[in-house]
């Protein structure tokens, strides 16, 4: 059975072009194998599989074709195009066939050529498309080169990946106006365009070392400095990396040190430190603000209440109120939540009044009732 693309990308069938996108650009950095250097096989093949997966849904034609055959059929020759379908041939023909990209040939009801190869079978030659029996099947491209040609200047893992194409260049090797002559480079390549030259194979830059630092709220409301101590190969120093936590930094703040630890083939390594918060047993963080519950006696919420809050740097927040207090009442302090990293600005105190009904005999119940009877 063949591969599912829509399984691969975990997207569905009915998926648009921009949730396809998405689906391959996070996929496409996970599973990246310059990120995944314990795991390089393992991850190369997840790569390869996540390119292709792209290179065909992101396709209109490729993805029709492939929601009507499959993936075998994609790969295995489609029967030929309608008379016509294939203007621009090479008459006369060809003793062997023609394996890989014939450039310049046009294609199926305006599917990009660069992705297709075109055979003839033993001996056959291509007649133009008048009453030709050539087949086509989908050949997948490198998957770096997708990858290069997805991020473009935006490539995280530097440039043009590990030998990818100049951005301006198709999938499949050739320029807009395509390669003079036929034949090609078999796997698909149309051939090298005029206007280009083969690009080097530049050695990607190791991907960044993530490491999870986790700070109490306390931490975060303050601010504070931590130091992260990292081993190093071939008999090096421990790499000694101070981390400034500036107050009403988030969970997910990165905190990037480029170029800093050294890896074992030589070359330095960016060390990005990621936030964490710890869970506060008081205070939940609310973006900028935070949110507190107070349990609050009976004879307080009847009588009024009169309390202090210790906050996340000791100082004590009053808490004053009249009798009549009602249970889940919120009492707002404004600019006592947590600071803005940005502006400095602070957030809101939210307190929850929580009124806690003590355990009453039926005698005190009555008793209670009557009063509130009464009084009605």
């Amino acid at each position: 059975m063949g591969k599912d693309y829509y399984s691969i990308l975990g997207v569905s069938r009915s998926a648009t072009e921009d949730d396809i996108k998405k689906a391959y650009k996070k996929l496409a950095l996970k599973w990246h194998p310059d990120r995944n250097r314990d795991n390089k096989e393992a991850s190369e093949k997840k790569f390869k599989e996540i390119g292709e997966a792209y290179e065909v849904l992101s396709d209109s034609q490729k993805r029709a074709i492939f929601d009507q055959v499959g993936e075998e059929g994609l790969k295995g020759g489609m029967p030929p195009p309608p008379p016509g379908g294939m203007p621009g041939g090479m008459p006369g023909g060809m003793p062997g066939g023609m394996p890989g990209g014939m450039p310049g040939m046009g294609g199926f009801g305006g599917m990009p050529f660069e992705s297709f190869s075109f055979s003839t079978g033993p001996g056959g030659g291509h007649s133009g498309g008048h009453g030709s029996r050539a087949n086509f099947a989908f050949n997948p491209s490198s998957a770096e080169d997708i990858f290069s040609k997805f991020f473009g200047a935006g490539n995280p893992f530097g440039g043009q990946g590990r030998g990818g194409f100049d951005t301006d260049m198709h999938m499949g090797g050739m320029d807009d106006d395509g390669f003079s002559g036929m034949g090609g480079m078999p796997g698909g390549f149309g051939g090298i365009p005029r206007s280009h030259t083969m690009p080097t194979h530049a050695s990607a830059a190791p991907a960044a070392y993530t490491h999870n630092l986790t700070c109490t709220l306390e931490d975060l409301y303050k601010g504070t400095t931590k130091k992260l101590k990292f081993s190093q190969p071939n008999g090096s120093e421990p790499l000694i990396l101070q981390n400034v936590i500036k107050p009403g930094y988030k969970a997910g703040t990165k905190l990037k040190h480029n170029n800093v630890l050294l890896t074992p083939d030589g070359n330095k390594q960016t060390v990005e430190v990621i936030i964490q918060e710890a869970k506060h047993p008081r205070f939940v963080r609310d973006g900028d603000n935070l949110k507190i519950d107070l349990d609050v006696s009976l004879d307080e919420a009847l009588g009024g209440l009169n309390r202090t809050i210790d906050h996340l740097d000791g100082r004590k927040i009053p808490i004053k109120l009249n009798k009549g207090i009602q249970p889940g009442q919120v009492v707002i302090k404004k600019g006592e939540g947590m600071p803005n990293s940005k502006t400095g600005m602070k957030g809101d105190l939210f307190v929850t009044l929580k009124v806690k009904i003590p355990p009453l005999t039926e005698s005190q119940v009555k008793k209670i009732q009557d009063i509130l009877r009464s009084g009605a």
